[in-house]
């Protein structure tokens, strides 16, 4: 083998060596991003969550308005962190407050929690804010329907939300606390819930 057949094989071989590692280092990145995602999948978890709900008012001479909340939640984990995650959602949720069983006002909002979650065992607790957007509105006076454009709620609230929990296996038992840091309307009202209700998740 002469001096140029020998530089143009040590090309070539120089050449297919660096394809080769290049098309290994490929095939090791996508494994690699493949793996994470699974493993996130894993970990991530989807469910539902339900329950009770007792709402009060800043407003004098009001006691707590009763309730339901349901929606969809899910938790995702923070980096390779076993026990940070971050919890969110979509759920229907009901507010307000009631002088009698004639006279309340009742607000309806699909609210969009957002929190912090620390699992500690099956034992978490969870911090956040919730962006809620009201959808309907129910004012009655002596059983009259008495809402009007000076009373009417305004369109949006921003609960901070605190609350604890327990896992049993894919079941949830939690309860959370909100409070809004908005004023609801021109009274300077601010409306508060205790949520009592339990998850699944799947």
């Amino acid at each position: 083998m002469n001096n140029k057949s020998k530089c143009l094989f040590l090309i070539l071989y120089k050449h297919n060596i660096t394809k080769m590692k290049r098309i290994t280092f490929t095939i090791g990145l996508v494994s690699a991003l493949l793996i994470t995602v699974g493993l996130e999948a894993q970990e991530r978890k989807n469910g539902i969550r339900a329950g009770y709900l007792s709402s009060a008012s800043t407003m004098d001479g009001s006691s707590a308005l009763q309730g339901f909340y349901a929606g969809f939640s899910h938790d995702r984990p923070i980096g390779q962190s076993k026990f940070l995650y971050l919890h969110g959602g979509t759920e229907y949720t009901q507010a307000g407050w009631e002088i009698t069983s004639n006279t309340f006002h009742r607000l309806h909002y699909i609210s969009l929690p957002s929190a912090l979650k620390v699992k500690l065992g099956p034992v978490f607790v969870q911090a956040g804010l919730a962006l809620n957007f009201k959808v309907a509105e129910r004012v009655y006076m002596d059983g009259e329907d008495a809402k009007t454009d000076e009373n009417k709620s305004r369109i949006f609230n921003l609960p901070v939300l605190a609350g604890a929990g327990l896992m049993l296996g894919p079941v949830t038992i939690e309860a959370r606390y909100n409070y809004g840091l908005l004023n609801v309307n021109d009274f300077e009202e601010k409306i508060g819930y205790l949520q009592l209700g339990a998850g699944f998740h799947f």
